[in-house]
């Protein structure tokens, strides 16, 4: 715009078809990314999943004919698979608890809530149940791993919950379903989003 120079982007000819948008406040980032999401949308039929921390884009999803998923009043289990491997999804619940629990720092809690999923896992397969993270923490505090149940034990106090009970939409679908916004502002604590 400064310079009255036209920006082309042609994702066929880059070797890693990823983008970054950075500037300051006002600078029309919000505007260039709806108007990005719409064209590749129109142009490509291409599907995105907006990840709304402060609930700027819910509004203009909906005008746009997606789909909403405010996380504050939806429910997500942490353990469904989504179409991926079991390994997988254990592998990415302990990335993100190692982030938002260090669980670096306590080795020994760390290794017991993974073997505690694995064995969440196997038992829900056994009895073709689904399992949640309410069943991750009752597992360990049977076991007598009270230190790494209280560790999880947050995420599935009522008020926290949203990660712990029985999903209400489909994850898989959203990889399919067009514009998809997941509006974190009302979930309460940055801990909570991030784990979103």
């Amino acid at each position: 715009r400064y310079l009255g120079t036209p920006v082309f982007w042609d994702y066929k000819k880059l070797i890693n078809p990823h983008i970054a948008v950075v500037g300051i406040s006002g600078s029309g980032k919000s505007y260039f990314v709806k108007s990005f999401l719409t064209r590749a949308a129109m142009v490509w039929n291409s599907n995105a999943i907006i990840i709304d921390w402060v609930g700027e884009y819910n509004k203009w999803v909906k005008q746009a004919g997606g789909t909403v998923i405010n996380l504050g009043t939806e429910k997500l289990n942490l353990l469904d698979l989504g179409g991926i491997k079991k390994q997988d999804r254990i592998k990415q619940i302990i990335s993100a608890l190692d982030i938002l629990l260090g669980l670096k720092n306590y080795p020994d809690e760390r290794d017991e809530i993974e073997e505690a999923l694995e064995e969440i896992y196997e038992k829900g397969k056994k009895a073709n149940l689904k399992a949640n993270l309410k069943d991750v923490v009752r597992h360990l505090e049977r076991t007598g791993k009270k230190r790494a149940g209280r560790l999880l034990k947050r995420f599935t106090v009522e008020g926290s919950d949203f990660f712990s009970g029985k999903s209400t939409f489909d994850i898989k679908k959203l990889t399919s379903s067009g514009l998809v916004c997941l509006d974190l502002h009302t979930l309460p604590t940055e801990e909570i989003r991030s784990l979103a």
